[in-house]
């Protein structure tokens, strides 16, 4: 089998618009933790995709998005809206 991280991989390298709901990525990581112990997705990565996709068109770099989540705990929306009022 594949780990959550790989096939998040393989679909986003053949859909590269996706953008999948994170409430449905964290029942992912949940199941993964419960079957295998670990989760080797992080919910940041997928939130940093998507926002940058948002932002694309703007001077906001992946970094600024990363930081942005870190600073605000992986809350998306909260990081978003601080991206853009900058």
């Amino acid at each position: 089998g594949h780990s959550l991280k790989q096939s998040y991989e393989y679909v986003k390298k053949r859909k590269p618009d996706v953008r999948p709901n994170f409430g449905f990525c964290s029942q992912l990581q949940e199941a993964e933790l419960k079957l295998f112990g670990s989760c080797s997705l992080d919910m940041n990565d997928i939130k940093a995709d998507t926002l940058c996709e948002i932002l694309e068109g703007s001077n906001k770099t992946r970094a600024d998005v990363m930081k942005a989540l870190e600073l605000w705990r992986g809350d998306g929306e909260v990081a978003l809206g601080m991206l853009l009022e900058k």
